[in-house]
């Protein structure tokens, strides 16, 4: 047993030792601590006071390592008291006591960043903006953040990752996450919250919309190209997939509007200006003040050489071969290696003033003249690398001259003479004939029919002929006279287009004039109303354009495949300094303007934007990642490549009708193009017919009947499914001695199948299943809209009779999906019916449901598994499937659908697709959730058709203009690269041109492409 001395005890006291903090929340460490082993003499009593009310804590041991505030102790200011004695030391009673605040009640934190609307929504904070963090409590002590990026999901998960602070700055860009919780007091804390956002580059955003309407409105390729470079920069900085959505749409609309212009890829200075420009092989070369020089096609310096000869100073370029005549003498050079390589320099007789040179056109003969009032003419004939000197003409004035292609006839033309020569078998001329009246021709060719034909222009605007074996020219009757304008006294009236037609000129008209094989000359209007005050044009035969310089403008027409109309392909506006001279070259156009600067401006614009016609195109679609097949109105179509570059032509028909469809095969080897005239033609990839497709003899239709069809090729590409006329054809493929052919296997009147009022692609399908192929046929109009299957024989499918199906009656629309699994269709109470297809038959898909009336078109995406619907005046309807149940998404805010037909194109993995709306190409989430919009061509064209290869979209625009407006087209392509991390590097090569003009941080931004 312990013994305990009593004057020990009777001087000790209870220890009590209050809380440091002054703030509790539940419960604090025991303040009562008795001295050791003495407890027993200190018994106390314990109590909790506010100023309403006490609670005793009867429980409360010098054992427990803690008090606890009774639950029903109200928040607030409160009192522990311990009333205790000292055994030992009398009865007196002793008190000691703590203050203390109550406070329970955990705070609630907020953030000036807010939460977003929806799941699908994002919060913006600017970069840099201070973000706040506030504590609601009564007794707040600080907050506690952590800031991560989206991407750093392990961070913030640990306490030690946290910092105290109620405010932080945003950083300058990406996506972030902000953690944060608040503690009081008292030790309470509050949820912790996470809010992200993204730090959204307005400023940067703001540049790029405001750079992107500058270079719309940019008057010069510099400017256009500076605002596009700053744009595409500031859009390559942006971090987020939101904020370059949020831009997207309005760059590719500048981008297709701007860009397309900027096809400038070179301006120099020269010295002095320019008398001649000729092509000649791979280059070209000019003559002027500063002498000889050759050229790139991009108007970079290869060579040069000083040349005197005065005024009269004529070209002319066989192959690699230059052929120079002066009054200095006659100079011939080589060109192939990219220099002016002297092969001969000759000075003329001492007595002869040159003044013209008429070349063969196989470079073997020469002819030049006098321009001094002597009708003579010294002949030359190519030998041992040289020209060499034959004889004199006499009476051999010629200021108009023509050989014939072989060479064996030569027209010269002066003055008071006019005579025609021939090659004699010593190598020397001989007179033909000889004229010394009026009949002067101020314009001459020599045309091949059956036989070769002489065609004169006389000074009084008559047409004169000489066929081989006249003694001379005779009246042509038939053909108008050409009297000779004022405007047209500087450039010629007559150009040759090939050994049997050419082009003139009359009352600012262009006509063709061709040789039938009859020997009879026909005249036909190629252009009505030529672009104003042309001070030259030319026609280049390499890539079949005629081009039409003034002081303004510089005009290139193309001729259509069929060779009876131009269409405008380019246009080149000059500055204030004017156009003096233009070469046109297939692959660019050189202009030297009024202060001796040189531009070369590119054929194709850096977009590889191309021009279809100034028919109304009605079809372009994306052939392989490198070809955009065409069709259009007037019966012809065509192959470009993605840089705008015709690579085939081809005329399903000489009659003025549409194409309505042009179908490929699985290889891209094979397509067959349906017209509106009821045949469907096959065609290979080289344009070259394969076959025709038409049989009116079964069908009881009538040869003069015009329908529009459709095809489709079966699964292994050796048969073709073609509907039109209220029938079906099946054509085999066959080899006849190694030559494809295709030929009627089975042929089927059917009043279900296609008709003459409408078929699109989508109509007609092919589909494979269980392997064999079976036909899906849709029919739009007519007395029955309906729908059926077919097996490749033609024979109703013995597993979908469509007559088994309800609201057969009249259907408004019906679509099978890409892999033939679904098929849905719309009737005439705007009851929609959903299938899917089994071995057993059809398997309805969801409910039937009422849409609204006014339907346009439904497509499904590429897995069958997003239903969209366009109804006009309507939002269209997205719907989607989850476990085989239809579901209508909730309407976003897209436009209300105008065009009757809208084009749709699908991204191969479902997740988007693009729609036409009028003059514009919207893309949106499978949810219908609009991503951007775009308009390809300005407010100018409407969106005929759009086709997706990957990125690019081919967007098919039309829209008239008068041809002399110097407006761009009628039917044109425009490729958009939704990719816009291509585009920098080709507006940098547009702007090579301008490279010394650039900024450094521009030049470096180009640099880095």
């Amino acid at each position: 047993m312990r013994q305990i001395k009593l004057q020990n005890v009777r001087e000790k006291d209870l220890n009590f030792s209050c809380n440091p903090e002054t703030y509790l929340s539940n419960q604090l460490v025991n303040p009562i601590v008795a001295p050791e082993g003495e407890g027993l003499a200190f018994p106390f009593a314990t109590t909790v006071t506010t100023q309403a009310a006490q609670w005793s804590l009867n429980s409360l041991s010098l054992q427990d390592s803690a008090v606890v505030i009774p639950a029903d102790v109200p928040e607030g200011s409160m009192e522990l008291r311990v009333d205790y004695k000292n055994l030992f030391n009398g009865t007196t009673n002793l008190s000691k006591s703590c203050a203390y605040i109550l406070d329970r009640t955990p705070p609630i934190i907020s953030s000036s960043v807010p939460k977003p609307a929806d799941a699908d929504s994002e919060v913006r904070v600017r970069p840099g903006e201070v973000i706040s963090l506030t504590i609601e409590d009564a007794h707040p002590e600080g907050v506690r953040q952590c800031l991560r990026a989206e991407n750093e999901i392990d961070r913030c998960t640990l306490d030690s990752e946290f910092e105290s602070g109620y405010s932080l700055q945003s950083p300058d860009q990406g996506k972030w996450c902000l953690k944060a919780y608040a503690l009081d007091k008292a030790g309470n804390r509050s949820e912790t919250i996470e809010r992200c956002f993204i730090a959204w580059q307005d400023l940067k955003i703001d540049r790029i919309v405001s750079n992107g309407k500058l270079a719309q409105s940019a008057t010069n390729d510099l400017d256009a190209g500076i605002y596009l470079i700053h744009a595409l920069k500031d859009y390559s900085e942006i971090s987020t997939v939101e904020e370059k959505e949020s831009v997207r749409g309005m760059l590719i609309g500048s981008l297709a509007d701007a860009a397309s212009r900027i096809f400038q890829r070179n301006k120099i200075k020269v010295l002095g200006s320019f008398q001649d420009m000729k092509p000649i092989g791979n280059f070209w070369v000019s003559i002027g003040d500063a002498g000889l020089k050759l050229w790139t096609p991009d108007a970079r310096l290869l060579d040069g050489v000083e040349l005197t000869g005065g005024f009269q100073v004529k070209l002319f370029s066989i192959g690699t071969r230059l052929v120079v005549g002066s009054e200095s003498g006659l100079h011939v050079y080589e060109t192939g290696s990219g220099k002016l390589q002297l092969l001969q320099s000759d000075v003329w007789p001492s007595s002869f003033r040159f003044g013209h040179m008429h070349v063969s056109p196989d470079g073997r003969d020469l002819i030049a003249t006098e321009n001094n009032g002597q009708l003579r003419g010294q002949y030359y004939a190519w030998s041992e690398n040289r020209y060499q000197f034959v004889q004199t003409l006499e009476d051999g004035a010629g200021r108009v001259g023509e050989w014939s292609e072989d060479g064996r006839f030569v027209f010269l033309s002066d003055v008071e003479v006019t005579s025609l020569w021939t090659k004699g078998n010593d190598g020397k001329l001989q007179k033909v004939w000889i004229n010394y009246d009026t009949a002067v021709g101020r314009q001459a060719a020599f045309v091949q029919a059956e036989n070769l034909e002489l065609l004169v222009l006389t000074n009084a605007g008559n047409w004169m002929r000489w066929r081989e074996g006249d003694t001379a020219l005779t009246v042509i009757e038939s053909l108008q006279p050409l009297p000779l304008l004022p405007q047209y006294i500087e450039i010629s009236e007559l150009i040759k287009r090939d050994s049997k037609s050419l082009f003139v000129l009359r009352n600012e008209k262009m006509f063709s004039l061709r040789l039938d094989d009859k020997g009879e000359w026909t005249e036909l209007l190629l252009a009505e109303s030529l672009p104003k005050n042309f001070t030259s044009w030319q026609w280049n035969s390499r890539d079949q354009s005629m081009t039409f310089a003034s002081p303004e403008l510089i005009h290139i027409l193309k001729v259509d495949p069929r060779g009876l109309s131009f269409y405008r392909d380019q246009v080149i506006t000059s500055d204030f300094n004017g156009f003096k001279k233009v070469l046109h070259l297939p692959s660019m156009t050189l202009a030297l303007d009024g202060l001796n600067q040189l531009s070369a401006f590119a054929s194709q614009n850096i977009l590889g934007n191309f021009t279809i016609s100034n028919s109304l195109a009605t079809r372009a679609k994306w052939i392989d990642e490198n070809r955009i097949g065409v069709a259009s109105q007037g019966g012809f179509g065509g192959i470009w490549n993605s840089l705008g570059e015709r690579l085939v032509s081809f005329v399903h028909s000489l009659k003025a009708i549409e194409i309505n469809d042009i179908v490929w095969n699985s290889t891209q080897s094979l397509f067959v193009t349906s017209g509106e005239d009821g045949r469907s033609m096959v065609w290979n990839d080289k344009g070259l017919t394969v076959g025709e497709l038409q049989d009116y003899k079964l069908s009881g239709s009538a040869t003069n009947t015009f329908w529009r069809g459709t095809a489709a090729f079966s699964s292994d590409d050796k048969t073709i499914v073609t509907a039109g006329a209220g029938f079906f054809g099946v054509w085999a493929q066959t080899e006849n001695q190694g030559t494809l052919q295709f030929g009627l296997e089975q042929h089927l009147l059917s009043e279900m199948s296609l008709d003459a009022v409408r078929a699109v692609p989508g109509d007609l399908k092919v589909f494979p299943w269980a392997g064999q192929d079976h036909i899906f046929a849709y029919r739009s109009h007519g007395s029955r809209p309906s729908f059926q299957f077919l097996t490749l024989k033609g024979e109703p499918s013995p597993i979908w009779n469509s007559t088994t199906l309800p609201a057969q009656i009249f259907v408004r629309r019906a679509l099978l999906s890409n892999d033939g699994k679904y098929l849905v269709y719309v009737d005439q109470t705007q009851n929609l019916y959903e299938f899917e297809l089994t071995s057993q038959g059809y398997l309805p898909r969801g409910t039937v449901e009422k849409v609204p009336a006014g339907l346009r078109e439904l497509s499904y995406s590429p897995d069958g598994q997003t239903l969209v619907g366009f109804f006009g005046g309507k939002k269209p309807l997205f719907w989607t499937y989850k476990e085989g149940v239809r579901q209508q998404l909730p309407e976003t805010n897209l436009p209300a659908v105008i065009d009757s037909i809208p084009k749709i194109a699908w991204w191969a993995d479902g997740q988007q697709l693009a729609f036409s709306h009028v003059n514009q190409v919207h893309v949106t989430g499978a949810n219908g959730e609009p991503r951007y919009s775009v308009k390809p061509f300005g407010e100018s064209k409407s969106v005929q058709n759009i086709s997706l290869q990957g990125n690019r979209l081919a967007v098919l625009g039309y829209a008239t203009k008068t041809f002399d407006s110097g407006a761009d087209v009628r039917s044109e392509v425009r490729i958009l690269d939704l990719d816009l991390t291509t585009y920098a590097s080709k507006i940098c090569q547009g702007l090579s041109a301008y490279r010394d003009q650039l900024s450094p941080e521009d030049q470096a931004f180009c640099a880095a492409q």
